[in-house]
């Protein structure tokens, strides 16, 4: 198992349908309707060894206040960004894709979620092997 926190930000929407993002960055445009939290704190080293050891299925779990969200897909062994997690339903891969397959997008995470990630709410992601 893998474990980050994550911050809200009053311009998360999350209202991309196949794509979900963690960024290590701390600001977010009001063009970023795919990420759901900035101030990631993954050691990117770390992700990276993780992803090679699980070979597989992958599950990302999101917990903010009471609410959690489990986003299960298959690993990408070749991720290997600095800054960016993405989660994506789709079969597309690059280097910052962590998962494809997802079987959610970031429009269909629980609105009740969504509205304390853009209060500003903390978080934390768990990466397991399903």
């Amino acid at each position: 198992m893998y474990t980050f926190k994550i911050q809200g930000h009053r311009l998360i929407t999350a209202e991309h349908p196949t794509t979900i993002e963690f960024t290590r960055d701390s600001e977010l445009g009001v063009e970023g309707d795919c990420i759901v939290g900035v101030s990631a704190d993954f050691e990117p080293t770390a992700v990276k060894q993780f992803i090679k050891e699980v070979q597989g299925k992958l599950v990302a779990e999101l917990r903010v206040g009471n609410y959690i969200e489990r986003i299960t897909g298959t690993a990408n062994p070749a991720f290997n960004h600095e800054t960016e997690i993405v989660l994506r339903k789709s079969s597309f891969v690059s280097g910052r894709t962590l998962m494809i397959h997802a079987d959610k997008g970031s429009m269909e995470l629980s609105r009740e979620l969504v509205k304390l990630l853009r209060t500003g709410q903390k978080g934390i992601v768990m990466l397991s092997k399903q």
